[in-house]
C-alpha cells in the first residue's frame, strides 16, 4: 500500500513519542537504581580533625557538603579565613541522582555561627564573587537570628552586607538594632526589589520596638546614604514607627528642617500634641502651600489641628511659616484650628498688623468677642479696601462682625472712626456693614463728631437704634443731610 505524506508524519511522530518514552523509562529506572543502569555514587561524607579543618585550603573548602560542614560541629570556627571565604551560596558535587543536599553557607548551624569572631564572619563567602563582601544573606534563619542576638556582631555588620539582606531579615536583628553601626544606618534603603523574601524596605521594615531604641543621633542618619541630600528619610518609615518615634519629645525636638519638610501631610498629625516641641527653624519652614499626591492632601501649616496649635505660645505661633519673610503665616491655618487660636485672649493679643494683613474676611468674623483684645495698631491697620476673590468678598473692615463691634470699648470704636480716606477725611466709622453699624451702642457713640459721620449711608444710619441715636452729640446729629435722613423712621427722626 503507498504510504501518503500525511501516514507517514504521523509514523513519524509515533516513533518519536516511542523512543521519548523509552528515555525517560530508561532515566527512571537508572535513578531508582532498577535497569541495570549508574546509581548514585557520591562518596560517603568525610569527617575531619581539627588539625585537617585547620589546614584546609580555599579550594578543598569549596568541595565541602552540608552534612561535613554540619559534622565539623564547633570545630567549624576552626576553618582558615581563604576556607570560610570560599564557601558558596550553592551545593556542592551536584548530582540528580543523589539525594539533595543544602547550600554551604546555608548549612551552617546556629550552634557553629555562634562560634565565630566577628572578623571570621565578615569571610563568609567573601571570596566567591569578587566583591568581598560576607554573605549573610544566605545563612538560614535560624542561624541568622543566633547570630544577630549577639551585639558585637550586630556592630560589626557592614552597610555592604546590610544592603544584600532581605527585608524578612531585618526584623530579626530586633532589639538589637541600637547596636547597627552609623554607616549601616545610613545605608537603610528606601526601596527594595519585591521577592518572596523581600516585602518591603530596610526603613520601612523597622518595627516601632526597634525606632524606639534608636537615638536622636542615629535616626539622624537613617538612610541618609540612600541619596546625595544626607538627610534622613523619616519619611519612609510605617506609620506605626512613626507614630512611636514622635511619641517621644525629645526625638520630635531633634526633628531637622531638611527632615521636616519631606513629610507628608498624612504624618503631621502624627505628631500630636509633641508638635510643641518642634525647633524654631522647623516651625518657621512650615509651608503654606502643597504638592497633592495620595499622602499629601494639605500644606503643613493647613494640616496642623486645634488641640496642636492650642499648645503653642504666642512666640512659636510667631515664628511659623516664617522662614521666607520673617512673618508669620498662622492665617493660612484652618478655620476651626485658626478659631482654636483666636479663643485665646494672649493670642489675639500678640497678632502683628502685618499677620493680620493676611487675613481674610473669612477669617475676621473668627476673632468673635475676642476682637477686643487686638492691638490699637493692628486695629487702625484693618483694610478698608479688597481684592475680589473666593476668600476675600468684602473689606477686612465689612467683615466685622455685628457680635464683635459690641465687644469693642468706645477708644477702640475711635480708632476706626479717625481711618481717614484718600481725602484725607476720618471717615472709618462708614466702612462698617449696614448690620454692623446698626450694632453700635449708646455708650460707643458719644465721641462721634460730625466730620466722622460725613460718609454714613441712609442705610447705616437708619439701622441704629434709637438709643444710639439719641446718644449721638447734638452737632453730630444735626449734621446729617437730608439723603442720609431719607430711611428714617418717624421716631428716629424726631430724634434728630
Amino acid at each position: 500500500m503507498k504510504t501518503t505524506k500525511v501516514q507517514a508524519l504521523l509514523l513519524q511522530k509515533a516513533i518519536k513519542a516511542a523512543v521519548i518514552s523509552y528515555t525517560a523509562s530508561t532515566l527512571f529506572l537508572v535513578a531508582c537504581g532498577g535497569g541495570g543502569g549508574p546509581t548514585c555514587t557520591e562518596a560517603p561524607a568525610r569527617t575531619f580533625t581539627p588539625t585537617q579543618i585547620s589546614a584546609m585550603a580555599g579550594k578543598d573548602a569549596t568541595s565541602l557538603t552540608d552534612v561535613e560542614i554540619i559534622s565539623m560541629g564547633d570545630n567549624f570556627k576552626l576553618l582558615s579565613n581563604e576556607a570560610l571565604s570560599n564557601l558558596s551560596k550553592g551545593v556542592s558535587n551536584l548530582n540528580i541522582i543523589c539525594t539533595p543536599h543544602q547550600a554551604q553557607i546555608y548549612s551552617i548551624k546556629p550552634e557553629q555561627i555562634a562560634q565565630l569572631s566577628p572578623a571570621q564572619v565578615r569571610k563568609i563567602g567573601s571570596s566567591t564573587d569578587g566583591s568581598g563582601v560576607a554573605k549573610l544573606q544566605f545563612l538560614n534563619i535560624e542561624t541568622f537570628k543566633r547570630l544577630v542576638s549577639d551585639p558585637i556582631q550586630v556592630a560589626a555588620i557592614t552597610a555592604d552586607e546590610f544592603k544584600n539582606l532581605p527585608s524578612s531579615y531585618f526584623a530579626l536583628i530586633g532589639l538589637n538594632i541600637k547596636y547597627l553601626s552609623d554607616p549601616v544606618l545610613a545605608s537603610f534603603s528606601t526601596k527594595t526589589s519585591v521577592t518572596i523574601a523581600n516585602t518591603d524596605s530596610s526603613i520601612g521594615s523597622i518595627t516601632p520596638e526597634q525606632v524606639a531604641l534608636l537615638t536622636p543621633q542615629q535616626i539622624r542618619n537613617l538612610g541618609s546614604a540612600s541619596d546625595s541630600t544626607s538627610v534622613a528619610k523619616l519619611q519612609f518609615l510605617n506609620i506605626e514607627t512613626f507614630k512611636r518615634l514622635v511619641s517621644d519629645p525629645i526625638q520630635v525636638a531633634a526633628i531637622t528642617v531638611n527632615e521636616f519638610k519631606n513629610l507628608p501631610s498624612s504624618y503631621f498629625a502624627l505628631i500630636g500634641l509633641n508638635i510643641k516641641y518642634l525647633s524654631d527653624p522647623v516651625l518657621a519652614s512650615f509651608s503654606t502651600t502643597t504638592s497633592v499626591t495620595l499622602a499629601i492632601t494639605d500644606s503643613q501649616i493647613g494640616s496642623i489641628t486645634p488641640e496642636q496649635v492650642a499648645l503653642l505660645t504666642p512666640q512659636q505661633i510667631r515664628i511659623l511659616g516664617s522662614a521666607s519673610d520673617n512673618v508669620s503665616k498662622f492665617p493660612f491655618l484652618k478655620n476651626n484650628s485658626l478659631a482654636k487660636l483666636f479663643s485665646d485672649p494672649k493670642q489675639v493679643e500678640a497678632i502683628t498688623p502685618t499677620e493680620f494683613m493676611m487675613m481674610t474676611s473669612f477669617d475676621v468674623p473668627l476673632l468673635g468677642e475676642n476682637i477686643k483684645y487686638l492691638s490699637d495698631t493692628v486695629l487702625a491697620n484693618m483694610k478698608a479696601t479688597f481684592s475680589a476673590s473666593a476668600s476675600n468678598t468684602m473689606s477686612q473692615i465689612q467683615a466685622i462682625t455685628a457680635i464683635e463691634i459690641s465687644a469693642l470699648s468706645q477708644n477702640q470704636i475711635m480708632i476706626f472712626a479717625k481711618m481717614k480716606n484718600v481725602s484725607g477725611n476720618e471717615v472709618g466709622i462708614s466702612y462698617f456693614s449696614v448690620a454692623t453699624f446698626g450694632s453700635l451702642t449708646p455708650s460707643q457713640v458719644t465721641q462721634l463728631t460730625p466730620s466722622h459721620v460725613i460718609k454714613v449711608t441712609p442705610a447705616q444710619l437708619a439701622a441704629l437704634s434709637t438709643e444710639t441715636l439719641q446718644a449721638l452729640d447734638v452737632l453730630t446729629r444735626q449734621s446729617f443731610t437730608t439723603s442720609q435722613k431719607s430711611q428714617l423712621s418717624a421716631t428716629q427722626l424726631s430724634l434728630i
